[in-house]
């Protein structure tokens, strides 16, 4: 009989033991205590740098149109009536070499074409051209431009405007003396003195013809 009593209080008190140790792995204290459990932050991954973008120009903007240099080609300042005023406007010509003298002569030899009219005196001839080292040139021309011009001061302007015009777009001519029959003159219309030579005139241009 006391066998089985004392069988009995050892199984009670395992049975005790067992039931203290699940109270203390499920206890409040515990799972408190796992909160407190330090863990490693949480951290963003490093970015890399934004590089921006290359510009690029849209495919629908077109860039201004360039005149490229054609060979045997020279430019010629004619005139052209523009807002009831004369003004001068450029023209391209081709030309068996491409010297001051070959567009002097195509100056001379232009008959009017359209709305651009000759600004020599018809029969005028370009006789000549010399250039010293000092970018002045000497542009001599025949008699017509004298006995044949139609007179006018604004006239007289513009045909001397468009013959120093088309030669300085020869970068080593800078400024041009006129003579006529190899002859220094007074002036061709009695309006402009001719006794020093003309530079480039660009305010006699019409807008957007070139200068």
């Amino acid at each position: 009989m006391k066998s089985k009593l004392g069988a009995l209080a050892v199984l009670v008190a395992l049975s005790s033991v067992v039931m203290m140790l699940g109270f203390q792995k499920y206890s409040p204290k515990l799972v408190a205590n796992e909160a407190n459990v330090a863990f490693p932050e949480n951290k963003a991954e490093p970015r890399e740098p934004v590089v921006p973008k290359p510009h690029r120009s849209r495919p629908d903007v077109t860039p201004p149109a360039v005149r490229p240099e054609v060979p045997g080609e020279v430019t010629l300042f004619v005139a052209r009536p523009v807002d009831n005023d004369l003004r001068l406007v450029t023209i391209h010509r081709k030309v068996e070499a491409k010297t001051p003298f070959e567009a002097l002569k195509a100056l001379a030899e232009f008959n009017g074409e359209g709305d651009e009219e000759r600004t020599l005196p018809k029969g005028t001839k370009a006789l000549g051209l010399t250039v010293d080292a000092a970018g002045t040139a000497t542009a001599d021309f025949s008699h017509e431009i004298v006995d044949n011009f139609p007179g006018g001061s604004r006239t007289e302007q513009i045909m001397l405007a468009s013959i120093v015009n088309t030669l300085t777009q020869f970068q080593k001519i800078k400024r041009v003396m006129i003579t006529v029959d190899g002859q220094q003159v007074d002036s061709i219309g009695g309006h402009i003195e001719l006794d020093e030579p003309l530079e480039r005139d660009t305010e006699l241009v019409a807008e957007g013809a070139g200068h």
